[in-house]
C-alpha cells in the first residue's frame, strides 16, 4: 500500500494557517511561563548552571548526562549571559521547530495539506512538546532531532535518496548525544541499515559505511573516553541515583518504566486511535514497519536497562513516553480525518468535523498541561 508522499498540492491558504501555527506555538508556549510555570528545581537549574560553570572542552568529557544539551546552553550564555532567561529563549525556539518538524514529518507520511495542518494544531498543546518547550530540559531538544530524523528516513525509505539518509543520520546522532535512548535509536538504524544493505544491497558500500560511522561516532567516543578518563561511573550515575531514593522494588520499577507510561499514556486515551492506525499501516506498508522498529526498539530496550540497572529519572516519569507519543500525533490527524470522510459527503461538513475534533483534542491536551504543572505554579 504506497501512501508516503503523494502529491497534495499546498496553496497560499495553507501557509497562512502554517504561521498561524507557529503564533499559536509561541503564544501558548508564552502563556504558560507568564502563568508561573518557571521550572526551577533541581534539574533544571542544576543543569544550566553546570553549563555556565564548565568550558566547551569540559562539556566534551563524559559525566552524568550527554553533552549537547549543555553545549546548547553554553552556547546561548554566551551570546546573552542570562541564567534564566537565555535557557528558556532556546528551549522555546526548539518547541516552535518540533512543532515544524512534526508538521514535515506528517507530510512525509501522508503528503496531504489537512493531515499535515491538523497536525500542526493538534502539537500545539500536546503536554509533551508544550511543557518541555517552557522548562529547559533536554526532552524538547531530543523530540526535535528524533522527529526530523524519522522524517528524513521515511524519505529515504521511499526513494532511497542519499541527502534524505545523510540527513536522518545526523539527526540521530544528535539524540544520541541528548539522551541515552538515542543510543538505541542510532543501534536501530544501524541495524535496518545493515539489512538494507547486505539483503537488499542498498545503501551502496561508500554511503552505508559513511552513515554506519555518523550513527555510532558519539556513542564510541562518550564510552572510549569515559574508559580511558575512569569516568565509566557516568554510565552508573543515574541508576545509583534513583536506588537511592527509590530502591530496587520492581513493580515501582515497571511503574516508572518507559513501556509501561507509553501504555498508559497511548491505550487510555485518544491516542487508542494513533495506535490503531499505525498498527494498520504496518500491516500494509513495509517502510511503516521499519519505522515503528526506530519507535519501538528504543522503548523496549531502555525498558529491560531499567530492570536490569535501575536507570530511571526520579521524578516526572510522564516524560519518558513523549518522543514516541509526539511521533503518533499524525497518526491520530489521519484517524480522524479518514473518519470524517467516511461520515460526510460534503466536503465543508468535513472541514467542520475535523475543526471540532481539533478543538476538543486540543482542550483535552491543554488540560493535561494544566495538571502537569499546575503543583510547579
Amino acid at each position: 500500500m504506497m501512501f508516503i508522499m503523494q502529491n497534495h498540492s499546498y496553496k497560499k491558504p495553507h501557509y497562512i494557517i502554517l504561521v498561524l501555527i507557529i503564533l499559536l506555538t509561541g503564544t501558548a508556549q508564552m502563556r504558560l511561563l507568564q502563568g508561573g510555570f518557571y521550572s526551577i528545581s533541581a534539574d533544571e537549574s542544576g543543569r544550566v548552571l553546570n553549563a555556565a560553570e564548565m568550558s566547551f572542552r569540559q562539556i566534551l568529557k563524559p559525566t552524568w548526562f550527554p553533552p549537547l544539551y549543555a553545549f546548547i546552553n553554553k552556547l546561548g550564555l554566551s551570546l546573552y549571559y542570562d541564567l534564566f532567561l537565555t535557557p528558556r529563549v532556546m528551549a522555546s525556539l526548539a518547541g516552535i521547530l518540533t512543532s515544524l518538524a512534526l508538521m514535515f514529518f506528517a507530510h512525509r507520511l501522508f503528503g496531504n495539506s489537512s493531515i499535515s495542518i491538523m497536525t500542526g494544531f493538534l502539537a500545539v498543546y500536546f503536554p509533551h512538546r508544550l511543557i518541555f518547550s517552557v522548562a529547559p530540559m533536554s526532552e524538547i531538544y531530543f523530540m526535535c532531532f528524533m522527529t526530523l530524523g524519522c522524517a528524513f528516513v521515511l524519505g529515504w525509505f521511499s526513494d532511497a535518496k542519499k541527502w534524505d539518509l545523510l540527513c536522518s543520520s545526523i539527526c540521530f546522532l544528535l539524540c544520541s548525544s541528548l539522551r541515552y535512548e538515542g543510543w538505541l535509536v542510532c543501534a536501530t538504524m544501524a541495524s535496518i541499515l545493515s539489512v538494507q544493505r547486505f539483503i537488499h544491497g542498498k545503501p551502496g558500500w561508500r554511503s552505508y559505511l559513511v552513515n554506519i560511522a555518523i550513527l555510532a561516532s558519539f556513542p564510541l567516543y562518550w564510552f572510549l573516553s569515559a574508559y580511558f578518563t575512569n569516568r565509566m561511573w557516568t554510565f552508573t550515575s543515574t541508576a545509583k541515583a534513583y536506588v537511592d531514593v527509590h530502591g530496587k522494588d520492581l513493580m515501582k520499577v515497571w511503574q516508572r518504566s518507559f513501556l509501561n507510561q507509553f501504555i498508559e499514556q497511548s491505550v487510555f486515551s485518544p491516542f487508542i486511535a494513533s495506535l490503531l492506525s499505525i498498527i494498520y499501516f504496518a500491516v500494509q506498508d513495509r517502510k511503516i514497519r521499519l519505522l515503528s522498529l526506530l519507535i519501538v526498539i528504543p522503548i523496549f530496550g531502555m525498558t529491560a536497562i531499567g530492570f536490569v540497572n535501575y536507570s530511571l529519572p526520579n521524578h516526572n516519569w510522564w516524560r519518558l513516553a513523549g518522543p514516541a507519543l509526539f511521533l503518533l500525533i499524525p497518526f491520530l490527524s489521519h484517524f480522524i480525518y479518514k473518519f470524517s470522510t467516511l461520515l460526510f459527503a460534503n466536503r465543508y461538513l468535513q472541514h467542520t468535523f475535523l475543526v471540532v475534533i481539533s478543538v476538543l483534542c486540543m482542550a483535552a491536551f491543554h488540560h493535561e498541561v494544566t495538571a502537569r504543572t499546575q503543583n510547579h505554579i
